[in-house]
């Protein structure tokens, strides 16, 4: 084929008529021609430019034409059209090679583009001294973003269990991306204001498991390479180089509670493998059963017996081996999902085993953190075991540059994934099982209810609440501001497809996901961006349907969705660096890195007097620098608050061109809907006076402790200050107050204070105190409080004032786990956990479900009330509660009668199922009337997990945690626990209530009770 080349230049306002001549000797066929505007090609970045290529040929030929050498963000679509967007790290000047052919000649055309700086962002500082609290994630699905190699698509053909896989036509199998599809975009992330590039698993997998592959990276056979499908060890060090010349982090996901699925069972499989005929899977087998000799004979099947590395992961005795999980209960630590081989983590050499094996990666590749999968799955000792040697060798020096003794990474730290909304077990990890933080799934639910709701009465009191919870994460070593705030993932699915009926009205749409993304990036916590949101991706629910390709896909139902803000589909090539979204959520990264306080500024909460919105500051306590934040919920109508001033002059950063005067103490804002307004306080906020603490609520002298042990302090004046400056810190000692040693701090009003008794052993005799100061450094100390460290479970006895014939109780736990008595006479039950409980008497009749006013009982006041029986050897709490709720070691009758709940103004929430383990997250239909819901399903023994929904899990979800005011409804509660110990059909009942007599009827019970 004959193939002259032809030059252009920049010839600004020509137009290029380019011919091809024959060559002697050749064919008398006349080669193609092409028409350019060149005027089209110098371009600016941040801006998306199509041009369009003509072509003619004389002896009408089709003509096709291609890019043989061009940047990642220059692309030809539809055959005839250039369409450049390049981002600031593309300036500069690129030569391209476009090809016309016509299937005997082809003309190479040679280019030179031209991109100029369009508004670039603030310079980083350098990684590896860049504080978590710094950094703006990007998490990306490697095997979707983009194909940098084709050649990598069917991975090493050499190994057929970690080959093949590829086709781009389903969603459940790879479709090419790679890290030097990466490499080739990172400008792009870059520009978008991203810091940290958080990837999901890329070791190598077993590509095809079942009708799906392993393109997502939670299969993993070898856990000592890269996934040959993304590059390999050569593409994973080229890419972090390339990230980290750009001042870029990368993190990616580990998986340590399961591995590939290779191991087999005799009592459920064929010896290749396969089902035996009649099985459709392998049902857990408790531990209770292991025990008894009635567990599973695994095996592996012939050609596998070496197929994961390191070797000892191919010994089944570092497995469970007891069939599938059905994410609830032991069996969500110990069974195996969908198949995957669950290692087993209660075993000390397995955790040293994945020590090693982790120090190892981070020794040959240099990354700046891990993601950990599955973390609630894995039982916490081994956390325990494994996050401190693994932080203190990547954080401790490089000596000798080989990584022998440390690797020099001064700020490599840990998020791990925990699927719940509950604060109260967020924490748990961050606390009691060791990782320095987790990702946020509270803030994902609480901000999602928030903007469903545009903002009403209830979510912005979740919201609060939610923030309130904070406290729970401050130890010794970490707090709230280390979070990982997300709004979609992977999983759970995108932002945006949780909008419903909001995505008909697209601009509504793009400003309610704007807003969610604004919340995340400057309220407390470490914003993070799911790759494709920023170019308005929907998808159409979790796991697989919310993986859209960035590159042009070929999945049917991928590129039948609509996306926000675009007339683009996933069918195209979706790097477009002036999408709204791309553009707005890069000016948020240029404020954080502009206004340092916005990213490390504790947050504080402020009162806004308008309905719709929400209000709250970061404030740096050294320079007592504040910024206040408004947002505005409404969906249609701006809304004008007003907030306390701290200062006399409010300047505006973000949201609004106009400064504010303070008026009698007190700020006016307009905030537009569906919008956030961001005000610097022109100066420093007045520090509040020498610090008086007015009371320290929480255990009493001499009295006895365990688990997380609650502080509330009240400061004298603290209440009535627009931005409080002080700081509480609760202080230990366990030589009668010879030393003190601070255990956890709170600067944010109101102030609360966890006391860990985790690493404490047993029958240890403790002293706390609360140091208050303000940044002057005065202080107020309170008087020192000695009591015991007691880990024994108590046994507790209650004598029910309303106690009557037919009268039952149920005993229900923070996780939603219920004991059911009959408790028409005293009730005698023993606290194993350090969950508080709530009491709820009731009668059930036929048709009929008469409820007491519930009651709220702590493990801590217990233990206050609690005593040894010498003859037992127990620590009992024998306890009178009456019909008040009021709870007493000695009679308390108050013969007033009982005090049934209030469901004067319950209703209908519409068509309501009880979904979860028990029915496969399928729907078993409720009933409504006379103020609750009520259903029935069968159950087995072992435990369950579940919710009150809709079908849809939209307009109604209802779950846990349970507090002293029933259960949480929100977008994303957590999900009810039960351990079902008696087979048999089950009653549940979904109860509307005012419990808190707000005079609404928005407060949950549920309840549990086998028929008879």
């Amino acid at each position: 084929m004959n193939n002259p080349k032809l030059y252009a230049g920049m010839l600004s306002g020509a137009v290029m008529f380019l011919v091809g001549c024959d060559t002697p000797g050749t064919s008398k066929n006349t080669p193609p021609r092409v028409f350019v505007d060149s005027t089209a090609l110098s371009l600016n970045a941040l801006e998306t430019t199509n041009t369009a290529i003509i072509t003619a040929d004389a002896d009408g030929d089709a003509v096709t034409l291609s890019l043989t050498s061009a940047p990642s963000w220059l692309v030809l679509e539809g055959g005839n059209s250039l369409r450049a967007s390049p981002v600031n790290g593309n300036v500069g000047e690129h030569a391209i090679t476009l090809t016309a052919s016509d299937g005997i000649d082809s003309i190479d055309l040679e280019l030179t583009l031209s991109v100029a700086a369009n508004n670039p962002l603030p310079a980083l500082t350098d990684y590896r001294t860049r504080a978590l609290t710094d950094e703006v994630f990007y998490f990306v699905m490697t095997d979707r973003f983009s194909d940098g190699d084709s050649t990598n698509n069917e991975g090493d053909l050499g190994d057929p269990l970690t080959s093949g896989g590829y086709d781009k036509t389903d969603a459940g199998f790879y479709h090419g991306g790679d890290l030097q599809g990466l490499t080739d975009k990172i400008s792009y992330i870059e520009d978008l204001g991203a810091t940290a590039i958080w990837l999901t698993p890329i070791l190598k997998n077993k590509a095809v498991q079942g009708d799906s592959a392993g393109y997502h990276g939670y299969w993993t056979l070898d856990f000592t390479n890269i996934d040959s499908h993304l590059g390999g060890n050569i593409g994973l060090a080229e890419f972090i180089e390339a990230a980290h010349a750009r001042n870029i982090k990368v993190f990616f996901d580990i998986v340590v509670n399961h591995s590939a699925d290779v191991i087999k069972f005799e009592q459920c499989h064929n010896s290749d493998g396969s089902l035996l005929a009649g099985v459709s899977s392998c049902t857990y087998k408790s531990l209770a059963e292991v025990d008894a000799g009635e567990g599973y004979t695994p095996f592996i099947p012939s050609g596998e017996e070496n197929a994961k590395t390191p070797a000892w992961l191919n010994d089944v005795q570092f497995y469970n081996n007891q069939g599938e999980s059905t994410f609830a209960g032991e069996n969500s630590v110990y069974g195996d999902f969908s198949g995957l081989d669950d290692i087993d983590t209660t075993d000390v050499t397995v955790a040293d085993n994945f020590i090693d094996v982790f120090k190892d990666l981070i020794r040959d590749f240099r990354p700046d953190g891990f993601r950990v999968d599955t973390v609630k799955h894995v039982n916490t000792e081994f956390w325990q075991r494994f996050s401190p040697p693994i932080l203190a060798y990547a954080q401790a020096p490089d000596t000798d540059g080989l990584g022998t003794n440390g690797a020099g990474i001064t700020n490599f730290t840990l998020f791990g994934e925990v699927y719940s909304a509950d604060p109260t077990l967020l924490s748990y990890y961050t606390t009691e099982a060791k990782l320095p933080s987790v990702l946020d799934f509270a803030f994902q639910s609480f901000v999602t209810s928030a903007i469903q709701n545009q903002g009403d009465a209830e979510s912005i009191a979740q919201l609060n609440e939610m923030f309130s919870k904070d406290d729970l994460y401050a130890d010794a070593d970490s707090d709230a501001s280390t979070l990982i705030n997300f709004v979609g993932n992977h999983d759970m699915g995108r932002f945006a497809n949780f909008l419903g009926d909001f995505l008909a009205f697209d601009s509504r749409a793009v400003q309610m996901t704007d807003l969610a993304h604004a919340l995340m990036y400057f309220a407390r916590g470490i914003p993070t961006i799911y790759y494709g949101d920023e170019q308005g991706f929907i998808g159409s629910g979790g796991d697989k349907a919310a993986r859209q390709d960035m590159m042009p896909s070929q999945v049917g139902y991928y590129n039948a969705t609509n996306m926000l803000g675009t007339e683009r589909t996933s069918a195209d090539d979706n790097f477009t660096a002036d999408h709204p979204l791309y553009l707005k959520w890069r000016e948020y990264a240029r404020l954080l890195r502009e206004n340092p306080t916005l990213r490390h500024g504790i947050q504080i909460a402020r009162t806004s007097s308008a309905s719709n919105s929400f209000a709250f500051s970061r404030l740096d306590r050294d320079s007592r620098e504040e910024y206040l934040v408004v947002a505005n919920f409404n969906k249609d109508r701006p809304k004008t608050t007003t907030v306390a001033a701290a200062v006399d002059t409010y300047l505006a950063v973000y949201g609004s061109s106009t400064d504010i005067v303070a008026s009698d103490g007190l700020i006016t804002v307009t905030v537009p809907a569906l919008s956030l307004v961001i005000f610097k306080a022109d100066g420093a906020v007045p520090d509040s006076v020498s610090p008086s603490l007015a009371s320290v609520t929480g255990p009493q002298a001499d009295s006895l402790v365990a688990g997380n042990v609650e502080y509330t302090v009240t400061l004298t004046g603290a209440s009535d200050l627009a931005v409080p400056t002080y700081q509480v810190e609760l202080q230990v000692s366990e030589d009668a107050g010879g030393n003190w040693a601070t255990v956890a701090s709170d600067p944010t009003f109101p102030y609360q204070l966890y006391l860990q008794t985790t690493d404490i052993a047993d029958q240890t005799a403790l002293s706390t105190r609360v140091r208050a100061t303000n940044t002057a450094g005065d202080e107020d100390v309170s008087t020192a409080l000695a009591f015991t460290v007691d880990k024994r479970a108590p046994v507790v006895t209650l004598d029910y004032e309303g106690a009557a014939s037919g009268k039952r109780l149920a005993v229900v736990s923070a996780s939603g786990q219920t004991q059911t008595f009959a408790a028409d006479t005293p009730v005698t039950f023993q606290w194993t956990d350090f969950e508080d409980r709530l009491l709820v008497y009731f009668t059930q009749g036929v048709g009929s479900l008469a409820v007491d006013q519930p009651i709220w009982l702590t493990r801590a006041a217990t233990m206050d009330l609690a005593a040894d029986n010498p003859g037992t050897n127990q620590l009992e709490a024998n306890l009178f509660v009456n019909v008040g709720g009021a709870v007493a070691v000695s009679d308390n009758d108050l013969g007033t009668g009982v005090v049934n709940i209030d469901q004067g103004g319950a209703a209908t929430l519409g068509a309501l199922n009880i979904r979860g383990s028990l029915n496969d997250w399928g729907v078993t239909a409720m009933t409504y009337q006379n103020g609750y819901y009520y259903g029935s399903q069968t159950l087995a023994i072992g435990d369950i997990e579940y919710k009150f929904a809709d079908a849809n899990w939209t307009s109604v979800i209802i779950g846990g945690p349970i507090g002293e005011l029933g259960m949480t409804r929100s977008a994303n509660p957590g999900n009810l626990n039960q351990l079902v110990e008696v087979a048999g059909t089950y009653d549940f009942y979904l109860i509307i209530a005012d419990l808190d007599d707000d005079g609404n009827a928005d407060d949950y019970l549920h309840l549990m009770t086998l028929q008879p």
